[in-house]
């Protein structure tokens, strides 16, 4: 499986990725002045970049015109309209796109998940929208170099244990630092 971006996108989005996560993670550290300039540059940018992307995937007309770069662009939309949302467990979507047959074949078309997890370059969760037996599967994702070489660890979680709890950001958190420390404890080199 490969992914591919326009440049000039992965390049903003990347920008924007840098402001974001300084904004949450650091917010509390600036003044209300300083913040509300990160927040409204950071808003700008990502609404600028959303803009562009919903325009270029809206002038597709019909599905034979989809091309593999489509999809890609379509996930990094879907990631900045959860940095708009300020909730990264967010796994479903209103449409974006006027023709709602295009947009559902630019989600399910291609899996693009795993993509959303190394363009963040930290945990993601997504869910398997497709028509098949994984339908609703949840997805946990994280980057980890082992090494010095990057892997993404996937975890799968049934639907129906998903909605067993709302505490899946500290279980996934359990699990991941579970992973890390099990695999320290084998010697391995984590970067």
């Amino acid at each position: 499986m490969y992914y591919s971006i326009n440049r000039d996108y992965y390049d903003r989005f990347n920008e924007i990725l840098f402001l974001w996560k300084k904004y949450i993670i650091n917010g509390k550290e600036y003044t209300s002045t300083e913040r509300l300039c990160l927040e409204t540059d950071l808003l700008q940018r990502i609404e600028n970049l959303l803009t562009e992307i919903i325009t270029e995937l809206s002038s597709i007309d019909e599905k034979s015109k989809v091309k593999n770069i489509d999809f890609d662009t379509y996930r990094l939309a879907t990631l900045l309209i959860r940095m708009l949302s300020n909730n990264e467990c967010v796994t479903e979507f209103e449409n974006i796109l006027e023709k709602e047959e295009i947009e559902t074949f630019l989600c399910s078309g291609k899996r693009t998940g795993i993509l959303g997890s190394i363009l963040l370059e930290d945990t993601f969760i997504f869910k398997h929208v497709g028509n098949s037996s994984k339908h609703g599967r949840v997805y946990f994702t994280f980057n980890i170099e082992i090494y010095e070489e990057n892997y993404v660890v996937l975890y799968t979680v049934t639907p129906r244990e998903m909605d067993e709890t709302e505490k899946w950001n500290v279980i996934f958190e359990e699990l991941k630092n579970d992973f890390i420390n099990r695999l320290k404890r084998t010697g391995c080199n984590i970067g």
